[in-house]
């Protein structure tokens, strides 16, 4: 739906502040927060073993997300 979400001003390089964003403050969105540990092997931090989640699967229906807008025009969707 082009009609989704409201079209927003975002700063440009060649037109100052221009209509090219279109944000909804309807997305969904679960998170889950670890703890995590330095690991030398890897070189890079990796979640800490036999510790719970500090937060585990929180879920809410109000989350700020772009929808759409320049240079596409279509309005998209996403997960990751």
């Amino acid at each position: 739906d082009l009609d989704a979400g409201v079209m927003l001003r975002v700063p440009t390089k060649d037109f100052g502040l221009a209509y090219m964003c279109r944000d909804t403050f309807e997305g969904q969105v679960s998170l889950s927060l670890y703890e995590l540990e330095y690991c030398r092997d890897r070189g890079d931090y990796i979640r800490k073993k036999d510790v719970p989640p500090i937060i585990e699967n929180a879920i809410s229906n109000n989350c700020a997300v772009e929808v759409g807008g320049g240079p596409w025009d279509e309005t998209w969707k996403s997960k990751s």
